[in-house]
């Protein structure tokens, strides 16, 4: 009964796993493992991650910088658990198969899944970016630009539409089963033709250069900060860079099983047969479970990263409900003196047309 239950909320309705390369990947019992495991990775880190982001965006947590740049990624990664959540509802479903829209086959939750994860990566990889920029614009004494927010947010979008729709146009592989065979993700079987190298560099975009990149930009921004600024906010960026690097690698080393494993059944095929690459995965599917809930549960994971290193963010999740009624209070008052403010410059226009 409790799985029939569990399987409401587990995604869409697989289809007919015959054809599945990956069947032997997993037995029946793991497979029931793997999808309970999800389920209960997938609420906890959901959980977090929406009150993380409720401190962040309702307390004066809100009126830094910094954690507006941050909330890009917490916000992120949260749609994603709520985009999966909504797919697996009992009403979504019926409404789908009511209105035959055919949001729910296992090819178009395939697609929405991998956008939405491209879209947590390269999120990440944004915030990681604005920490350099930030360091950098410091460095040589440049105002920032405030259109720089809208630009992660814009380019974040569009480098994940890019990343996942491009097979829909015929490049780059095709989507089928991921390894449990009961959902879809991009085809891991290389194809024969040039089509190969398309998706070998769609997996190396998707996975290796965010990595890279991510490293990269936190390595320059904690140098400028600690070597060459010397404005009176560099220590406070310093120790805010520190934090993200702190979530950044608690975060890939959670993402990084579940890769390794895609990339050595990926990049494998240049070396070996087909045949002998899915033979080698048989019975394999405790370690791919251990791993796909490692990725599942790494927002979580990187929400108690951040509260351990960051005190305003700890003080300002364990007191909620305060720290966002103070935030109100203090927007009040604010709101109250640019008001007095524009009514003051009113009277004194009035009073110099009198004159």
């Amino acid at each position: 009964m409790a799985s029939l239950i569990f399987q409401a909320f587990l995604g869409p309705e697989p289809l007919p796993i015959g054809n599945c390369v990956w069947i032997d990947t997993f037995n029946d019992d793991e497979r029931n493992s793997y999808q309970h495991g999800l389920l209960f990775t997938g609420v906890f880190s959901q959980v977090l991650t929406l009150w993380l982001n409720l401190a962040l965006m309702l307390t004066i947590l809100w009126k830094d910088e910094n954690y507006r740049n941050l909330a890009l990624f917490t916000v992120t990664s949260c749609l994603r658990k709520v985009a999966d959540g909504i797919a697996g509802l009992p009403s979504f479903r019926y409404l789908d198969s009511l209105f035959k829209s055919n949001m729910l086959s296992c090819v178009m939750f395939g697609y929405h899944d991998c956008f939405f994860s491209v879209l947590e990566i390269e999120a990440l990889t944004h915030v990681c970016v604005a920490r350099y920029v930030m360091a950098r614009y410091a460095a040589y004494g440049w105002p920032l630009d405030p259109r720089f927010p809208t630009l992660y947010i814009v380019s974040t979008i569009m480098f994940a539409i890019g990343y996942t729709y491009i097979p829909m146009l015929g490049f780059g592989g095709t989507v089928d089963y991921d390894f449990s065979c009961t959902t879809c993700t991009y085809e891991m079987m290389l194809p024969t033709d040039h089509q190969r190298y398309i998706v070998l560099i769609l997996f190396f975009m998707r996975s290796i250069k965010p990595a890279v990149l991510m490293m990269g930009m936190l390595a320059r921004a904690y140098y400028l900060d600690k070597n060459v600024c010397t404005d009176k906010e560099a220590g406070k960026r310093l120790t805010f860079t520190r934090n993200i690097m702190s979530i950044t690698v608690a975060t890939l080393i959670f993402w990084a099983p579940l890769a390794l494993i895609r990339g050595y059944v990926v990049f494998g095929q240049l070396f070996y047969e087909k045949s002998e690459i899915i033979d080698s995965m048989v019975g394999f599917g405790t370690p791919i479970s251990l791993a796909m809930w490692l990725y599942w549960i790494s927002p979580a994971v990187m929400v108690l990263t951040l509260m351990y290193v960051d005190e305003n963010v700890r003080h300002n999740m364990i007191n909620l409900r305060s720290s966002a009624k103070t935030a109100a209070e203090l927007a009040d008052k604010e709101a109250e003196k640019e008001e007095k403010q524009r009514m003051n410059e009113i009277e004194k226009e009035r009073g110099k047309k009198k004159q």
